[in-house]
């Protein structure tokens, strides 16, 4: 797969977006030219009648990463870290939710 967040002009034919959508882009059309940076998903990737012949990733966004931290009542003794939410949350002593946003 190829890394387009390279801030380097991607010649592009057409197809589902290659980036994420809310990364913030500047495209080329084949008859309008350039245009500003907007997010991803606001261009029309798959129009036959004006489309995206190049892009760039002007700013990448990044998914932040989220985990609960969760220290149990009983038995176990250590902290638990989790992907998702844990589902009897009652059963712990103490649930942190984290989310780190990447910049």
């Amino acid at each position: 797969m190829t890394n387009y967040n390279d801030g380097k002009w991607h010649g592009w034919n057409g197809g589902v977006m290659p980036v994420q959508g809310r990364s913030l882009i500047d495209v080329v059309f084949r008859c309008q030219g350039y245009r500003e940076s907007k997010k991803a998903n606001s261009w029309s990737w798959d129009c036959p009648e004006e489309p995206i012949i190049a892009f760039r990733v002007t700013k990448e966004y990044k998914e932040p990463r989220e985990y609960w931290i969760c220290q149990p009542l009983y038995g176990m003794s250590r902290t638990l870290i989790l992907d998702r939410e844990p589902y009897e949350a009652h059963l712990y002593r103490k649930v942190i939710h984290v989310r780190e946003v990447v910049e």
